[in-house]
């Protein structure tokens, strides 16, 4: 079941539909170059020459606003483009980004050495005794260090990534706190999203808050999935969330936690329902033995109370009502014909209700 929702870290790559334009979303880059819209990008130079169409993500595109003083291309799996802030990306992370980061600046510091004459082809090429070769400058050459520069060296540095456009758009958003609804991410590509947000050094309390989108989002989801999204809150000590999104777990029954779901939950969710057993565990207290109900008798309503509660501990869920917990025990009331034993069953199920209401409906 985690697997299936990526909490394994291992999930199917979702359509990058969601995030790229529609046919006619693009820029068109010529001589004349002309913007439009924060789409696709095309350049074409002139109709002859084939063209080629580089897809960028429609919220991280040159131009937008969330982009501005971005110095950084992300290339995704899927090659789509996001155009992000380098200072953004450091802000919160504690491995500069997976270390990628740190990469990009070794590579920028490093210089290129041309080969010497002597390690190239052409050099079979030439004879010595050739009277137009000067032999001091080609020994000359090996020696002679050359930093040739980059191609387009004002250009921004991009940085190929394992995720796909749609996972990676996620990622971001949550990195720079943006909406997400346009995107409505389903809860499978929200849980794949937290380990790798981890990986590349962020801390999931910070971004997953109360006052976040991505908080809103999965608390949303825990009505259809509260299982899942308190798993997720567990795995990653997100306790705000767990606390939200467990009030939509108090219908599940225990059933449905598989051994490897608990692992990951812990033992905090079940603590309700345990409460609850502990609480139907004890039995009405006895009374002083009269001559119409002595010992033996007060041992029917035991008994009695044995039976109904084996059946009720089974069936006990950390939503149970106070009402059907009082209706389903004082039944047992209606064939005692001890007016005392009937009191201390009263006393003993309004004991019951008053405790199992103080018992918190969240973890």
């Amino acid at each position: 079941m985690l697997g299936s929702w990526g909490i394994n870290f291992s999930a199917s790559p979702e359509s990058t539909s969601s995030l790229l334009g529609t046919g006619d979303e693009f820029f068109n880059m010529s001589d004349s170059a002309t913007v439009r819209t924060g789409g696709n990008i095309r350049w074409s130079r002139s109709v002859e020459e084939p063209r080629t169409v580089l897809s960028i993500s429609t919220t991280f595109y040159p131009g937008a606003p969330e982009t501005e003083k971005s110095d950084l291309w992300l290339s995704s799996s899927d090659g789509v483009f996001f155009f992000v802030q380098r200072s953004r990306l450091l802000e919160g992370s504690s491995n500069l980004f997976g270390g990628l980061l740190l990469s990009l600046e070794e590579k920028r510091k490093q210089t290129k050495v041309a080969p010497s004459v002597h390690e190239s082809p052409i050099a079979e090429d030439i004879s010595i005794l050739d009277p137009t070769i000067d032999l001091n400058s080609i020994s000359a050459v090996e020696d002679t260090v050359f930093n040739i520069p980059e191609a387009d060296e004002d250009a921004p540095p991009v940085i190929p990534l394992c995720e796909e456009a749609a996972l990676l758009n996620i990622i971001l958003l949550i990195i720079y706190r943006l909406p997400m609804e346009r995107y409505r991410p389903d809860l499978q590509l929200m849980c794949r999203a937290a380990p790798a947000l981890v990986s590349y050094g962020y801390r999931l309390e910070n971004l997953i808050s109360p006052a976040s989108e991505a908080f809103r989002l999965l608390i949303a989801h825990s009505i259809t999935h509260p299982l899942v999204v308190y798993a997720l809150a567990a795995a990653y000590n997100l306790d705000s969330l767990a606390v939200a999104s467990s009030r939509n777990t108090l219908g599940i029954e225990l059933s449905q936690i598989t051994d490897d779901l608990a692992g990951v939950m812990g033992p905090i969710y079940l603590r309700r329902t345990d409460a609850l057993k502990r609480l139907l565990l004890e039995p009405p207290a006895g009374h002083m033995p009269l001559p119409q109900c002595g010992p033996d008798d007060q041992k029917s309503l035991t008994r009695a109370w044995a039976l109904a509660i084996a059946y009720m501990t089974v069936e006990a869920k950390p939503n149970t009502h106070a009402t059907m917990i009082s209706s389903g025990l004082s039944a047992l009331g209606e064939h005692l014909e001890c007016q005392k034993c009937r009191a201390c069953l009263d006393e003993r199920i309004q004991t019951i209700v008053q405790q199992w209401s103080m018992v918190g409906s969240t973890i």
